[in-house]
């Protein structure tokens, strides 16, 4: 009977121990560094330690972890340490001066004007003639009578628009005013030439001659500005 009563006993007290067991309640400590979660009770664990979190090391404090504050080793020399931005080296004081100082072009020696060319009357009407004397369509005669230049050009294509216009006046009067503002032009730029080569006192006649009549003028123009014309 004693011994029965011995065995519910221990029956009893193993199914005590077995219902702490089941409701125990852990009092967790969280993991550090160097130790995972565990209960301060039981010492049961749970994880992996977190490991430390390293800073490296600088010139003022050693290699040291986040976490726990644990160092290793020594503040960083200090002879490593690089120079302070202040300590900079100074710009170069003799740099090239700026291009404003650069030495200035001798202004005296360069003339804005070109020296005048001065011609006498037989040169500048040789050179009249040279241009435009036998070129393809064309004939010249040029002469001086007292202070005036005369130049009497036939141009085969003046001539046969004259004639146009003169036998049909209405048709082709426009174009024939078109046809004479090259030469007017031409009249005016040699008054001009003159004066460049110091003939200003002389005035400058164009003649547009017929080339079926000869000696009769078509159109006459004094210095750029017609002043006979045999169509109007």
């Amino acid at each position: 009977m004693k011994r029965i009563v011995s065995l519910l006993l221990l029956l009893s007290f193993c199914l005590a121990l077995s219902a702490c067991g089941t409701s125990h309640t852990h009092t967790w400590t969280e993991a550090s560094c160097t130790a995972p979660k565990h209960c301060e009770e039981c010492g049961e664990t749970e994880g992996e330690p977190l490991g430390h979190a390293w800073i490296e090391a600088t010139y003022t404090a050693p290699k040291t972890c986040s976490r726990c504050g644990l160092t290793e080793g020594a503040p960083l020399p200090e002879t490593e340490a690089p120079e302070p931005e202040t300590e900079a080296p100074e710009p170069e004081t003799e740099a090239p001066e700026p291009e404003t100082e650069a030495p200035q072009p001798e202004t005296e020696e360069i003339s804005t004007e070109s020296e005048p060319v001065e011609l006498d009357i037989d040169t500048f009407m040789g050179l009249v003639i040279e241009a435009f004397d036998g070129k393809e369509g064309v004939t010249a005669e040029v002469e001086c009578i007292g202070k005036t230049i005369y130049l009497h050009m036939t141009i085969d294509r003046i001539a046969a628009a004259a004639q146009k216009v003169m036998d049909d006046k209405e048709t082709y009067l426009d174009k024939w005013h078109e046809i004479l503002e090259g030469p007017r032009k031409m009249s005016e730029s040699f008054k001009d030439l003159l004066g460049q080569y110091g003939l200003g006192e002389y005035d400058f006649e164009l003649w547009l001659m017929s080339d079926e009549k000869p000696d009769f003028v078509l159109v006459e123009f004094l210095n750029g500005r017609m002043v006979r014309s045999v169509i109007e």
